[in-house]
């Protein structure tokens, strides 16, 4: 028979999903070129204002609205390639027939959540049209950029539709019983139906606002480890519990005027941008680059691929400045590399997952800039890092099966001939840091040169063709809106935070304690509040009520905040949840358990660097003031 009549056609069905994914994928595409559009704009508001000295009216709103088209944009794309992170830490111990109920099920919640930002995106959207709402400065209308949320909230849950019907018709095929049916679809149904009845009045007020904000970020946490993704879970306990606190209106309003208001945040496009410049430093092996430089230096050691991976995170993070970036670029660069001398995955995915936190310790760290202070996280990151190095030099001396050792050899010469392949992103690193010290450009705008910087020395090393400049840039505008899709999310739960008045009730509880108790407790609360929060959300969320009390205990400010970011950040690769460990296991075939049982012994090494920080501030103070 030939082969032309033994290809079966394609189904109706087929085809349709075929020009689903297809019409999700150019939408992207349109989300990638605004971020590319974002990158050029940024590097001609830098040149017209300090060369021309002719500012550009209205940048910083017009780089607000592109971010809320890349992140709504992207979010279906995002789902046709699985990237929205999710934990699969209890899931992925279920037989496959079990995880694909389970996935069901969540799949109905993550729906509705959707379908409330599809409905609050129209409305908030008709809202601003019809009152013609613009921008101060430059008077551009709010309309388009508004729309960006209906647009990819509804492309969103046709996608999702979609899902849904390939998992019931996956699980129609397993001779499934009813009282399992009833189990797949009616727990969740029944469940929505109950957190609709739970925003009403009638059970409004029916316990402490504090202690109803506390339950609803186990809620949160509850959905999170049922395998539903991070941003949806922690969405849909912050419109439930928010709207059982205060009305069901203001709750489910949290997916409107609120969501496109967060969505069009200034220091996303900081993110972003930063995020591209790594995407240009990845495919353009400037990055491999560094690593290769600290390889041929320490890589003979026992253990030395994973220190010059530290190295190489230390270096990287210097220029990128957020953890994320740090991880795609290392878990993309060094892990072939740790696998290929037969290094353990548990190793390999601590030293990424625990080496991406020096990201928000040394400058340009956005967490920095946001909390005010810029120099101060130099030292204590240097610090880190190095302490970092001695935990795997100890830990592959006591378990020297965890890590091969290279066979190859370079002469002194050969060493120092590498440092000049690090040329470039040493290069990349002082005209970013230097043109924001000198006040050149700010720290947004210093992502955006840094990106149009790596991509001109990728092309001038000619490193980069077409089909990487699009990987890079399609790659880039994918994961700024998953991760911000996933950071919104939480957001909507830290506003349960903010309206059940745990600042009064902290504050209460703080006010009769010594400075040291003070700050030990906040750090813990701050600790605890890492495990699901980036370190910016944390700061937004919290700051405000609690920097007045930790003023009024005595507590230099600058010394807590590099502290603060260090604390936030062990919470976010420690178990049983740590948000790096999830970005780094979406973005390799590293499992959540792998990865948890590598980062445990740099969890402590950092508990350690955190409480000399405590017993001497002057690490921190000292290079501020000096500067000062």
């Amino acid at each position: 028979m030939n082969a032309s009549h033994q290809t079966q056609p394609r189904s109706v069905v087929a085809r349709l999903s075929d020009t689903l994914d297809s019409i999700a994928r150019w939408v992207q595409v349109i989300g990638a070129v605004v971020l590319f559009g974002v990158m050029i704009f940024t590097f001609v508001v830098v040149i017209a204002r300090y060369v021309f000295n002719t500012p550009i009216r209205g940048d910083v709103e017009l780089t607000q609205l592109a971010s809320v088209a890349i992140v709504w944009l992207g979010v279906a794309w995002g789902q046709v390639c699985k990237s929205h992170l999710k934990v699969d830490l209890l899931v992925g111990r279920l037989s496959p027939r079990t995880s694909v109920m389970v996935e069901t099920g969540t799949y109905l919640m993550i729906i509705a959540v959707v379908a409330i930002m599809v409905w609050q995106g129209i409305s908030n959207a008709m809202y601003v049209i019809s009152v013609g709402k613009i921008t101060n400065a430059a008077s551009l209308p709010l309309g388009p950029s508004a729309v960006m949320i209906p647009v990819g909230a509804s492309l969103l849950l046709v996608v999702l539709l979609r899902d849904l019907l390939r998992n019931l018709t996956q699980i129609a095929t397993m001779r499934v019983k009813n009282w399992q049916w009833v189990l797949i679809v009616g727990v969740p149904l029944v469940l929505l139906a109950f957190m609709y009845a739970f925003m009403q009045p009638s059970l409004q007020g029916l316990l402490p606002a504090s202690t109803t904000a506390l339950i609803g970020i186990l809620v949160g946490l509850v959905f999170v480890f049922l395998g539903m993704p991070i941003g949806p879970a922690l969405a849909i306990a912050g419109f439930v519990f928010v709207g059982n606190i205060l009305n069901a209106k203001q709750g489910f309003g949290l997916a409107g005027a609120d969501l496109f208001w967060q969505s069009a945040d200034y220091s996303w496009s900081t993110i972003m941008l930063f995020i591209l410049m790594s995407e240009f430093i990845v495919v353009s092996g400037i990055g491999v680059d560094a690593f290769t430089t600290a390889y041929r230096w320490i890589g003979r050691l026992r253990g030395g691929l994973a220190i010059a991976t530290i190295a190489g995170c230390t270096l990287l993070a210097a220029v990128v400045g957020i953890p994320a970036p740090v991880i795609y670029a290392m878990g993309a660069v060094a892990l072939p590399q740790m696998r290929k001398y037969n290094y353990s995955d548990v190793l390999s995915g601590g030293v990424i997952s625990c080496g991406s936190c020096l990201g928000p310790l040394i400058p340009p760290s956005v967490s920095f800039i946001f909390y005010g202070i810029f120099t101060a996280g130099i030292i204590p990151g240097l610090i880190l890092s190095s302490a970092f190095m001695t935990t795997i030099y100890v830990w592959c001396r006591v378990k020297p099966e965890t890590a091969g050792v290279s066979e190859e050899r370079f002469s002194w010469g050969e060493k120092f001939r590498s440092l000049k392949i690090s040329t470039p992103i040493s290069l990349l690193f002082i005209l970013v840091m230097g043109g924001i010290y000198m006040g050149v450009f700010t720290t947004t705008e210093g992502g955006g040169i840094g990106a149009f910087l790596a991509l001109v020395i990728a092309l001038a090393m000619r490193r980069i063709g077409w089909l990487d400049f699009k990987k890079s840039v399609m790659s880039a505008a994918r994961i700024c809106a998953v991760m911000i899709f996933m950071v919104l999310g939480s957001m909507m739960l830290g506003r349960v935070l903010t309206v059940g008045g745990v600042g009064d009730l902290l504050s209460g509880f703080l006010g009769g304690l010594s400075p040291a108790l003070v700050g030990i407790a906040v750090l813990i609360f701050f600790f605890i509040m890492g495990f699901f929060m980036d370190t910016i959300t944390v700061m937004i969320l919290t700051l405000p009520i609690l920097a007045p009390i930790l003023k009024d205990a005595g507590i230099d400010m600058v010394w807590f905040g590099v502290v603060l970011v260090m604390v936030i950040n062990i919470g976010a690769y420690t178990p049983p949840y740590g948000l790096n460990n999830f970005i780094l296991a979406g973005a390799t075939d590293l499992k959540l358990a792998t990865i948890f049982r590598g980062v445990m012994p740099f969890v402590i090494t950092n508990v350690l660097v955190c409480a000399l920080l405590f017993l001497v501030p002057e690490i921190v103070t000292w290079l501020p003031s000096v500067l000062r």
